[in-house]
């Protein structure tokens, strides 16, 4: 259903499985580019509701992690067809939030839900390996192990593309806290309702909607970044090579894993030009 011509809707977060009201006084308008008219407010929420959060996805893990992996895959199933049954609806928010045709919403929701069909795999994709006798009384075992919490950031540009990404987290027994685009924060907002319609345990699944991020901050900058006990850091944004760098240097400390994804637009990555695209990846240790 499109927001179109309806009052502006104070987005709540989403916090061990319940809908909060933010104690924010910061409230960042949601505009619909086409017409320039304010369709939500999103709250800056405070650095007591981000710790909340952090805390709810540390008491959750354990519990989570201790799930069967084919219980978790059951209802990553439910939550893959919830998210069919409610495609149109989902792309309709991403052409107001964002200003996408509806056939461009509609092709970035049918890849999202792929993310969520291989994550239903996760009872074989965990799956580790033996060798006996890889050396003179060596066997080697490879186990795959849930981390803990993880902390997502979607891009604007692909609001509910990359926010679903936390299925790959929760499908392997860690914890997922998502701070969506504040310029595109309604689709991630949904998608986590749905996903609470699906009745995922709400001390296991801990999607927060928005962490502190204000207006012009550089990626760098954000709270998450000095203290929280996070097992690792996801980000992706339509910023520099710079900025990737940045959140880098400045992200988890060491020994968290962390995955940053920067590009610009007009130029070949790979060309020699210092603000191409890249993947910037800190890997554990």
């Amino acid at each position: 259903m499109t927001v179109s011509n309806q009052e502006p809707k104070r987005l709540k977060v989403y916090i061990n499985g319940k809908w909060l009201d933010s104690s924010t006084q910061k409230w960042l308008e949601v505009r619909n580019p086409a017409t320039d008219q304010v369709i939500a407010l999103c709250p800056e929420v405070t650095k007591e509701e981000i710790d909340q959060a952090v805390r709810a996805a540390q008491e959750a893990f354990w519990a989570w992690r201790m799930t069967p992996p084919p219980r978790r895959a059951k209802l990553l199933f439910q939550f893959h067809r919830k998210l069919q049954e409610h495609q149109e609806e989902l792309a309709r928010l991403i052409v107001d939030e964002h200003g996408k045709t509806l056939s461009d919403a509609m092709g970035e929701l049918t890849r999202s839900f792929e993310y969520v069909e291989h994550a239903c795999a996760g009872p074989e994709l965990l799956k580790g390996s033996h060798a006996e006798h890889v050396g003179s009384g060596v066997d080697t075992v490879y186990i795959r192990e849930p981390l803990g919490a993880f902390v997502f950031l979607p891009p604007f540009n692909f609001p509910a593309m990359i926010a679903l990404y936390f299925v790959w987290a929760i499908a392997a027994g860690n914890t997922a806290i998502i701070k969506a685009s504040r310029l595109c924060p309604m689709t991630a907002v949904r998608i986590v309702e749905l996903a609470h319609e699906c009745r995922l345990p709400q001390r296991r699944h801990k999607p927060a909607d928005r962490l502190r991020q204000r207006s012009g901050q550089r990626p760098g900058g954000a709270p998450w970044h000095s203290g929280c006990d996070l097992c690792g850091l996801f980000q992706g944004w339509g910023g520099s090579l710079q900025d990737g760098h940045t959140s880098r240097e400045k992200g988890p400390v060491p020994g968290r894993r962390q995955e940053s994804r920067a590009h610009s637009q007009g130029c070949v990555p790979g060309r020699g030009d210092p603000q191409c695209g890249c993947l910037l990846f800190r890997p554990r240790g």
